[in-house]
């Protein structure tokens, strides 16, 4: 009976643990690099070198991107994530000066504006606090 006991705690803790993981929404699709295609209602026209994007790396809880001038850089809050909420309240850009960042302005100002998102597919919409789209975006497929 003793032997028992211990064995019996274990498999219960293990059933605990197993039931609470597996009912936490899962977030690793919102995991990769993610392409900006529109900003507001402006489209962002696809080009290799200028196109904005956020690479969310949820393992070390980081956002990292590219403003169409600048990279970009921000710690992720994991508990806000799981509710669907989502803000960069420490977003740290570098400060280079390009003469061709047409989208950079008002994606920056987005992202100051982002508190929540919504993720159907591959395609992510970071939204205001009314819910409204400010930016959409595509996933880009695994290099």
């Amino acid at each position: 009976m003793k032997k028992f006991l211990p064995l019996a705690l274990s498999l219960a803790l293990a059933t605990t643990l197993f039931s609470a993981c597996a009912s936490q929404k899962s977030l690793y699709p919102l995991d990769g690099k993610w392409m900006v295609e529109s900003i507001g209602t402006t489209p962002v026209k696809a080009s290799a070198e200028t196109t904005p994007y956020l690479l969310f790396r949820l393992n070390e809880q980081q956002l990292n991107g590219y403003s169409g001038c600048n990279n970009l850089a921000s710690a992720l809050d994991m508990n806000a994530l799981k509710k669907g909420k989502l803000t960069f309240p420490r977003m740290a850009a570098t400060l280079r000066l390009c003469p061709d960042a047409a989208h950079e302005q008002a994606f920056l100002a987005a992202l100051d504006k982002v508190r929540s998102y919504k993720l159907d597919g591959a395609t992510l919409r970071l939204c205001d606090e009314a819910g409204k789209p400010l930016v959409s975006l595509k996933k880009q497929a695994a290099e």
